[in-house]
């Protein structure tokens, strides 16, 4: 009875993007056999996101494979703790295999360890480790839960893989003598490899021979690469389901796509409908209209526009499709769906659904979203060839070299500069090693496409090839995720229009991830006088996670060993080092038990506040500048020698220069804001020590044409360091540069603008005096909390509060934080909002409500306006 009654208390949303009807309904049945209710559509909702497709309120978990559906960031992210969760009326985002487990154990299993983020490759994984050292418990235990997984100390029914180095031991036995618990015994080398190609590989290789006990194939010096038939087979359907269509010319492709289409069900595609960008629609009219055929006879439409080449009949196409079709990442249809947080796909991403009879996540595979419009820089002169990956996996590299701006040769001569192998073996391989090319494995242009940048062959990721890895049945599992996107979804959010011209030879490969300091922060006009138009649309859908999962080091590559037989603590990537080992289940405090005859064989686990955590601060994989250290160190004025100055205006008292950092040996750096140099001023500067930043935290200098509250004008008056200058202090430098053998100090070009200091009812030299007495410390002892709508962008507004020491968590405030009125840690709490999130406010008790200009107009003017901008008392 208990078992029929499982999920009694569950109400579902089955997200169906990317699974397969029979998966749909073996999920469905399990829920529904177990008592839970299925969730019918609502129009209306109390949140502040429109959801279309189910009831918010009225459901406690949402059934997905993937984190990027319209409603992700209004469900609670699998890997909050579920205790605290369930109080905030949210549903839960998780995994088929939450589902499957919990039916499986017949109980329950705590949602944080099935996330439906990619980025989680340990979700639906708990390990329990067998005689290993110590210090690799906690790094295997605090690696594994740090993306998306969870440990136990004892063995219980809910482990899933067992970890040890010898196949002996009373844990060992255990699972031997339980079979129906299904429990994995593996190697600590399946951990560390899990880490070293970001992926959840699988266990073939690392599983332990039971019948034998004997080692597996990892760890055997004569070890083979001996495939299970079953992956095998699976593997050859997803090679050939991802790639056949990738490496078709458009002939080819119509042919497939009306062959193979018309068999899918007339219901693939109900009650979704397309919008193409222009580039789409140029293409051959005969092809266009097959597509739009297609997609009619699947169940759904394609909208189409007067004015399909102007701005506003775009904003409206993509504002009433569900899906978009772009070819570039570039496209004024791109970054309209990007804003509005519709899904954006590929024309191959179209075909494979035909193919496939299932609508996927496009960022799931890299050829099925749209691409750069250029090349990555210097890829052109890559000539690459490829060995030891033969049939569709050798296809769908030759597309990824290709579309990066490679050339592929299917023979290896002395002109190439590359050598792509499975293996080290065969005749091209040793060709290579003789004429000193380069020899990578295929995640070398995996990694090349996700970064849209040539990366250093030399990264031991690329170059090193266990032979218990089978290289080609890993290709084309490599998806895109937010980090990856984040300069083109974010040059998306706060660009309006696209460039003009996608082939102009000035725009770059890769935009700028600096760019979104340099747009206005406003609520009203920008910092050109003109109207900033709000930005309408949410943040993509798991844009809350990225910012969490690059701090903890997804992807980061460990520095490992070739050795294989025993891991040590070096083996590990930082990801593991960065989580806190510390209890998260019933075990959570309890000392490892003696195994075999009380012979201690395993450490204890870390018991909070008895032994220290494992904290290790690690560099973020793919942030641009997060390998910039902020140059300057928070430390008492009396104790440091002064090395910037406040800026001054001629109204405020006088201030001696600083002296040049150049002459000391130092190197100046400058930002700009709003202000457009040349090559030449620029040479002249860097010929006088001054190099230019994109960092406001590490200038010395914020170069400006006028006052406007920008992202960088607001960061360098909150800095109290950052002297801001008007364009007359490069002009004045730029000037006979080879005359002079030092920078002019600033102190002599103040920014001057009374103008919109009048406009803002501030004076700027006032409000740097005051930042001066106090860097960065406005809002320090202040937590501020931004609801979605507001305006400007929620990102560029915490990364303003940041820049004044507050903090801004990207989470909502618990419970108890409201009701205190406080962070655990003591910061004050402020609830940012507007208007348009009215419905929300009740989730707030009695706190007060502000306006973003309680954050923009304070950090201007350096004194916090808490009296004023309310929006409820």
């Amino acid at each position: 009875m208990t078992q029929t009654l499982l999920f009694r208390d569950v109400s579902y949303f089955i997200n169906a993007e990317g699974m397969s009807q029979s998966e749909r309904d073996e999920i469905e049945r399990t829920l529904k056999g177990g008592g839970a209710t299925s969730v019918q559509s609502s129009g209306s909702s109390s949140s502040s996101v429109s959801l279309e497709r189910f009831d918010l309120e009225h459901t406690t978990h949402v059934i997905s494979l993937t984190h990027s559906f319209p409603e992700y960031d209004s469900c609670i992210d699998a890997q909050v703790d579920s205790a605290k969760s369930r109080s905030s009326g949210k549903p839960f985002a998780v995994s088929p295999d939450w589902v499957r487990r919990s039916a499986q154990l017949g109980m329950l299993q705590s949602e944080r360890l099935y996330s439906c983020n990619r980025a989680m490759i340990f979700s639906g994984v708990v390990v329990c480790c067998s005689r290993i050292p110590k210090m690799d418990v906690e790094l295997i235990c605090g690696g594994v839960s740090s993306l998306g997984g969870g440990w136990k100390v004892k063995l219980t029914r809910d482990v899933t893989h067992l970890v040890t180095l010898v196949p002996a031991g009373s844990k060992f036995e255990q699972v031997i003598l339980n079979p129906e618990h299904k429990i994995k015994i593996v190697s600590p080398h399946w951990v560390d490899d899990c880490f070293r190609f970001s992926k959840l590989l699988p266990t073939t290789q690392y599983e332990f021979n039971l019948e034998a006990r004997d080692y597996p194939a990892c760890m055997r010096s004569d070890s083979v690469k001996d495939k299970d038939p079953m992956v095998v087979e699976e593997q050859e359907k997803q090679q050939k389901r991802l790639t056949e269509l990738a490496a078709l010319r458009d002939s080819e492709q119509d042919k497939i796509l009306l062959e193979k289409s018309r068999q899918s069900s007339p219901k693939l595609l109900e009650g979704k409908s397309f919008y193409f960008a222009r580039e789409i629609l140029r293409a051959d009219a005969r092809r266009i209209d097959a597509l739009v055929e297609r997609i009619r006879l699947a169940g759904g439409v394609v909208i189409a526009t007067e004015d399909s080449e102007g701005l506003k009949g775009i904003k409206q196409g993509v504002r009433n499709a569900d899906i978009v079709i772009s070819k570039y990442r570039s496209s004024q249809e791109y970054r309209e769906a990007i804003r509005l947080g519709k899904t954006v796909g590929s024309i191959i991403w179209l075909f494979n659904v035909f193919a496939s009879g299932q609508v996927t996540d496009p960022r799931a595979e890299l050829l099925h979203y749209p691409l750069p419009y250029h090349p990555i820089p210097n890829f052109d002169k890559q000539r690459i060839t490829i060995t030891n990956y033969t049939g569709t996996a050798r296809i769908y590299l030759r597309e990824l070299i290709q579309r990066m701006g490679g050339t592929f040769t299917p023979e290896m001569t002395r002109e190439n500069t590359m050598c792509v192998a499975a293996a080290l073996e065969g005749e091209k391989v040793q060709r290579a090693r003789e004429w000193g090319i380069p020899v990578v494995n295929h995640l070398w242009l995996d990694c090349c496409f996700l970064e849209w940048e040539m990366l250093d062959h030399a990264d031991m990721r690329f170059i090193d090839f266990p032979s218990h890895i089978d290289f080609q049945s890993l290709v084309g599992s490599t998806g895109l995720d937010e980090s990856s996107l984040e300069p083109w979804i974010t040059d998306a959010l706060e660009n309006d229009e696209a460039p003009v011209g996608n082939d102009a030879t000035s725009a770059s490969a890769k935009p700028k991830s600096s760019s979104r300091a340099d747009q206005p922060v406003e609520n009203g006009d920008s910092a050109n006088g003109s109207k900033n138009e709000a930005t309408e649309a949410q943040k993509t859908p798991g844009s809350r996670i990225r910012t969490r999962v690059a701090a903890e080091g997804v992807g980061e590559t460990p520095n490992t060993s070739t050795k294989r037989a025993k891991p040590s603590s070096s083996v590990y990537s930082s990801a593991s080092k960065k989580a806190r080992i510390c209890g998260m289940d019933e075990d959570e405090g309890e000392k490892e038990e003696k195994d075999d005859g009380g012979k201690e064989v395993e450490g204890t686990t870390v018991v909070r506040g008895k032994k220290q955590d494992i904290s290790v601060s690690v560099k973020s994989p793919r942030t641009p500048s997060s390998a910039k250290r902020n140059r300057v160190a928070s430390t008492s004025p009396s104790s440091t020698p002064v090395t910037k100055m406040a800026n001054t205006s001629p109204s405020s008292a006088s201030v001696p220069a600083c002296e040049p950092a150049a002459s000391r040996g130092k190197t100046i750096k400058y930002a700009t804001t709003g202000v457009e140099l040349t090559d030449a001023e620029v040479k002249a500067l860097a010929r006088l020590g001054a190099e230019r930043t994109e960092s406001v935290q590490e200038a010395d200098y914020l170069v400006a044409a006028k006052l406007g509250r920008t992202e960088k004008m607001l960061g360098a008056i909150a800095s109290g360091t950052t002297m801001i200058v008007d364009s007359r202090w490069v002009k004045e430098n730029a000037t006979k540069p080879k005359a002079r053998d030092r920078l002019v100090p600033g102190t002599d070009f103040p920014l001057s603008d009374q103008a919109n200091e009048k406009k803002w009812n501030f004076t700027l030299s006032e409000s740097l005096q005051r930042s001066a007495r106090n860097p960065s410390g406005l809002l320090r002892g202040m937590a501020f909390y931004f609801t979605k709508g507001c305006k400007p962008d929620v990102n560029v507004l915490r990364r303003v509060v940041e820049s004044a020491g507050g903090k801004a968590p990207r989470k909502e405030p618990t419970s108890n934080e409201i009701s205190r009125g406080e962070t655990k840690s003591g910061e004050k709490v402020f609830i940012i909002s507007c208007p348009e999130d009215k419905k929300v406010w009740k989730n707030f008790d009695r706190l007060k409500i502000y306006d973003t200009e309680l954050v923009l107009a304070s950090v201007l003017k350096q004194v916090l306006e808490s009296d004023r901008h309310l929006l409820r008392e």
